[in-house]
This record gives structure tokens, C-alpha cells and sequence, in this order.
């Protein structure tokens, strides 16, 4: 028998801010609720990215009740506030959807962001897939599969490690990679399929921005280098070649910045094959977050429990029609 699951699975599409969704669970009073949220678990995460526009790349989660009940949970990072007219994956007025193809968005600058999440009857309809591409899917194995609090928990350290949206760091690109790879080494042993245009995940067109570590590619915005010419002003390149982090990015990541085409050499894309899923190393930025996500989630989880537990005798007194006097 499917039944609605308030926060999680009813009738209607919900959605809101990631912390807004941890919310949502800090309140399981009910023990039995509790163990309803519990039981929302998470088959496999989708990475998928527009093919127009600022390429914008977003996860979607596959969520299954213990009843059978399906939902589908979007994650996404955004530029702007609660108010959906100023959100978008990048300011409108700056930055890549400039019609002039250059950013007046200072580098350094941050605005807000708002990290969003949708649970959804059909993730098709919401995000129009038809017009983006499956670049990466990971099926979580049958007995490691994350439930819907231990998502809640894990995006919002993701959320608290870029508390601001910088074109030149935490974008929608950097949210949805690490979240993505943070989730993929939290519960090891599934499967990962790569989507035939996995070698653009990270990237503007050919330009990339976020590497296989999780971080983004000053190396590209260093005077002369090919996003640097796209992006910035000559004021904008001086400020960049004055900073240590820049330059040290820029002398590492040489390797980091062939010219894939719209489809790249054999040869090129051969020698960027990312490892087998097996033999993939977690990078430093994604087991920073595993380690906030471990001391958030054992935290979150002992005062609900502590909660639930004192409540519970209250509500079998309720059940079985006893006096509160």
C-alpha cells in the first residue's frame, strides 16, 4: 500500500533550499516517521548537463519508498535569492550568457546563491532533459543505498563549503561535481556508466572549469589563456597573474587544458580517460566534505534519535488512549 510521506512523497511537486530540506527531518518527533524517512532510499544519481545556453549541470536523484513509491529528487546551484525571477546558472546581465561573450562580472566577486532541491513525480518535465546530456550515471549498490536524510545532510555541507556563487570557483559545474563524486566515494561499490559526452562535464563549450579534482581551473584564466580571453578584461588578467593560488594552478594544470573539439581525437581523449570506478581516489576537496558531511550527519542523527526516543513513550500513551493527565 503507497501512502504520502509528508516532506518526501505526497501529491504534490515540492522544492526549496537544501537547508530547507534538512529542516524538513529535524523535527521527527514521530518515531514512526522516522523510520518512514529512513526508508526513502536512493537507487542511482544522474549528472546531466544543457547543451545550450550557460550549459548549465545538475544531479538527479532515483528515490524509492519501502512501500515501492518512486520519486525523483533534482539538486542544482543557482545564482540568486528565494525569488525565482533572479535565479539562473549565472547572472543574466554578466559573465557567459553576456551576449558580447565577455564577463563585466569582477573576478573575486561573490553573489548569492541558491542551492535548490525538487522532489519530483518526473524529472523529465522539470529540468527539460530533452535538451541536455546524460554525461554520468552512478547506481548505487542494493546494500549501500543512501536514504533522503543522509542526501539532505550531505548537500548542505556541500551547500556550507560555497556559501556564495563565484563564476571563478563554486558554480553550478562545482556543485553538481562534487556532489556527485562525494556521493559516488561516500557509498562505494555500484555501478558508474559514462555518458558519451562524459569529457564535457566541467567544461564552457571546450573550455574547462572544473577538473577532476573538484576545483576550478585558474590555469585557463591566467594571462594568455584561452577563458581569459573569453571572459576578462585586461584588468581582470592582472589581478589574476598577482595571485599565488593562480599561478601555481596555472604551472599545474598545463596538461589539464588540450582543445577537445566538438568530438576530440582518439589520442586526446584516450589520454583523459578517467580511472575505473574502482580505482578512483577520492581529491582533497571531496574528502574535506565527506569528513563535515560524517561529524553533521552523526550530530543530526543523535539529537534525532535522543528526540524520537524521548517522545515515544508520549505517543504509545496517545495511541493505546491514555490520560496525558
Amino acid at each position: 500500500m503507497h501512502r504520502t510521506i509528508s516532506g518526501i512523497v505526497q501529491s504534490s511537486i515540492l522544492s526549496g533550499r537544501v537547508d530547507a530540506l534538512l529542516l524538513e527531518f529535524s523535527d521527527l518527533h514521530d518515531p514512526g516517521r522516522l523510520r518512514d524517512v529512513q526508508g526513502c532510499r536512493l537507487t542511482r544519481v544522474q549528472h546531466w548537463k544543457k547543451r545550450t545556453g550557460q550549459q548549465h549541470e545538475y544531479l538527479i536523484f532515483d528515490l524509492v519508498t519501502a512501500e515501492g513509491d518512486t520519486r525523483q529528487v533534482i539538486t542544482q546551484r543557482f545564482w540568486g535569492t528565494d525569488n525565482p525571477r533572479t535565479r539562473s546558472p549565472i547572472n543574466s546581465s554578466n559573465g557567459l550568457a553576456d551576449a558580447s561573450g565577455r564577463s563585466s562580472l569582477a573576478l573575486g566577486s561573490k553573489a548569492a546563491r541558491f542551492d535548490e532541491y525538487k522532489v519530483v513525480f518526473d524529472a523529465a518535465e522539470e529540468v527539460d532533459t530533452a535538451h541536455a546530456t546524460l554525461i554520468f550515471t552512478y547506481t548505487f549498490p542494493a546494500d549501500n543505498r543512501p536514504d533522503i536524510i543522509q542526501l539532505a545532510v550531505l548537500a548542505n555541507c556541500v551547500s556550507d563549503a560555497g556559501p556564495r556563487y563565484h563564476l571563478y570557483s563554486t558554480m553550478c559545474y562545482w556543485f553538481a561535481r562534487i556532489l556527485y563524486e562525494t556521493a559516488f566515494h561516500l557509498f562505494p561499490g555500484g555501478q558508474e556508466i559514462r555518458g558519451e559526452k562524459w569529457y564535457y562535464r566541467g567544461r564552457f563549450k571546450t573550455y574547462r572549469f572544473v577538473n577532476d579534482e573538484c576545483r576550478f581551473c585558474y590555469g585557463e584564466l591566467a594571462p594568455g589563456g584561452r577563458l581569459a580571453k573569453l571572459l576578462l578584461t585586461s584588468s581582470d588578467t592582472n589581478n589574476i597573474a598577482q595571485t599565488t593560488e593562480v599561478t601555481t594552478c596555472a604551472q599545474n594544470e598545463q596538461e589539464d587544458n588540450i582543445n577537445l573539439s566538438a568530438e576530440p581525437p582518439q589520442k586526446a581523449l584516450n589520454k583523459k580517460l578517467i580511472p575505473p570506478a574502482s580505482d578512483r581516489v577520492a581529491p582533497g576537496p571531496v574528502l574535506h566534505i565527506i569528513e563535515l558531511y560524517r561529524s553533521k550527519y552523526s550530530e543530526f542523527m543523535q539529537t534525532v534519535s535522543i528526540t524520537a526516543l524521548l517522545v515515544e513513550p508520549l505517543h504509545c500513551r496517545i495511541r493505546d488512549g491514555a490520560s496525558l493527565a
